[in-house]
């Protein structure tokens, strides 16, 4: 016996053929003002570093180890974030040693994305609900106007 199923949810469905109802069987990882503390001090924090870099440049200048440590630190965090949180956490692409996984670990927590189990669980999400209501990063508008645009934005950035 087959059974056909409603246009709209056929058109709920993601690329392996999953409803969005299966959004009810996922973890909830519903957020209140309280988790967003980090994203949000990370911002304020870099905002006054900003500040702070305006005077130290002014005053003291930029010394070629200054730019080494900043591109090295940059690097790692881009490492962190695309090798180890991505690639590795969230898609298992390839096999690390111990040492290796705490490794990328750590250089991804530098990033201030999260920890590895919250990024790669929220990006694991992402790619089951991609584009639809239950998509943690979809930036769809969240209502009528520019403040459901705003919304949206906002959504697809903070989750």
């Amino acid at each position: 016996m087959t059974t056909t199923s409603s246009s709209s949810e056929a058109r709920d469905r993601d690329s392996a053929g999953r409803t969005e109802t299966a959004a009810a069987n996922a973890p909830d990882v519903s957020r209140t003002w309280f988790d967003y503390r980090l994203p949000l001090s990370i911002i304020v924090l870099n905002v006054i570093g900003l500040v702070a870099l305006v005077f130290l440049v002014g005053w003291h200048g930029v010394s070629r180890t200054d730019l080494a440590i900043f591109v090295s630190m940059y690097f790692l965090g881009m490492l962190g974030v695309e090798v180890g949180l991505h690639r590795y956490f969230s898609h298992r692409s390839f096999e690390a040693t111990p040492p290796l996984r705490l490794a990328l670990a750590i250089v991804g927590a530098m990033a201030g994305q999260g920890s590895p189990l919250v990024w790669a669980t929220t990006h694991r999400k992402h790619h089951r609900f991609s584009d639809g209501s239950s998509d943690p990063h979809s930036p769809m508008p969240r209502g009528p106007g520019l403040a459901g645009i705003l919304t949206g934005l906002w959504h697809a950035h903070f989750g």
